[in-house]
Formats: C-alpha cells, sequence, structure tokens
C-alpha cells in the first residue's frame, strides 16, 4: 500500500502556498515537474530549483525522495542561482507597531514605526524614550510579550524583525520593572 502525507509547498520567491497530499516515495524532481507551468514560473530551468525541508533543515537532491515526515513543510526557490547573487540585500522596509505599555496600574498606547533592520532592543529603547525613563538599565528594564510570548533573552532581543519574522500591524506588550529600590 502507497503511504502519502500532506506537505506545505511554498514556492519562492512568489511566496505561492499549496497544501498538497503526496506519495513518500515521490521524487523531489517530481515535484518540480509539477509546478513549473505555474505563472511567473514559466521557462524556468528546474535544474537550478532548489528545496528546503524546513522539518530536517536540509536541502534535498533533485533524486531524493520527500520522505514520510508530518507536517513537514518543502520551501522551493525557483530562481537560479546566478540571479540571486546578483539581487540587491533584502529590502529593508517599514513595520507600523502598536505598542501597549503597562507601568504598574498605569496602562500607555504608543504607535511606532520601525524598520524591519530594527531589533527588540530598538522597541524597548523607544519605549524608555517615550516615558522618559533613564537608558542606562540601572533603574528600569523593559519586558517585551508578543502574542503572549517573552522575548527578553539576548538573543531575540538583539535579532532584526525580519529574522523574527514580525510583520506590519503587530501589537507588542512591554511592561516597566523598577529594578532596585
Amino acid at each position: 500500500m502507497i503511504q502519502q502525507n500532506r506537505y506545505e509547498i511554498i514556492i519562492k520567491p512568489q511566496e505561492i502556498r499549496f497544501e498538497v497530499e503526496l506519495d513518500v516515495t515521490v521524487k523531489v524532481k517530481d515535484v518540480f515537474e509539477e509546478f513549473k507551468n505555474l505563472p511567473n514560473v514559466q521557462g524556468v530551468d528546474v535544474n537550478n530549483w532548489t528545496c528546503f525541508s524546513v522539518q530536517r533543515k536540509k536541502y534535498l537532491q533533485i533524486d531524493e525522495e520527500i520522505g514520510n515526515f508530518q507536517r513537514e513543510i518543502l520551501e522551493i526557490n525557483t530562481q537560479p542561482q546566478q540571479l540571486q547573487q546578483s539581487q540587491s540585500p533584502q529590502v529593508i522596509e517599514n513595520i507600523n507597531v502598536k505598542i501597549v505599555i503597562k507601568d504598574g496600574a498605569i496602562d500607555r498606547m504608543l504607535d511606532a514605526v520601525f524598520k524591519t533592520n530594527n531589533t527588540l532592543d530598538d522597541v524597548a529603547n523607544t519605549v524608555q524614550q517615550y516615558c522618559a525613563l533613564e537608558i542606562d538599565n540601572k533603574t528600569t528594564a523593559i519586558d517585551i510579550f508578543i502574542f503572549g510570548q517573552p522575548y527578553n533573552d539576548k538573543v531575540k532581543r538583539g535579532k532584526p524583525m525580519s529574522d523574527l519574522q514580525l510583520k506590519d500591524n503587530l501589537t507588542i506588550d512591554a511592561k516597566i520593572r523598577w529594578i532596585g529600590g
């Protein structure tokens, strides 16, 4: 009996998404053949395409089977390598952010615009400036929460918003924590 799984396939750079059910023994080249006639993809040589397995965190070879992996996401990049290398780096865009600031019993709202290369530390500094707090971090700390999840470790706070996949019209909760006494 042939086993099938559901796969999410993302065609890049067009960002076209599909959810498909495929036989686990299907080869990457067969998947490429199925998608080569999409608009904006026609005429691009499938031999230059790449297939990245998000779950396995590796590029799959063209003759490799897609495998038996639950909730697998396959990213198919249709741009030939030479075109990717000649393109300019990622475009820096604006992100509109609503910041809900909690300072004890006081709630404040701040609408701000950040660039995708700004970090969550930049958001924390903006909150401190808006609330007229010292930025030296000796008297206060700003705890950041996005969708209820804390973003307070140095790694997450130092990454650009684009790396954290933060999108436009985002709401960030910022809680002021007073240090010392």
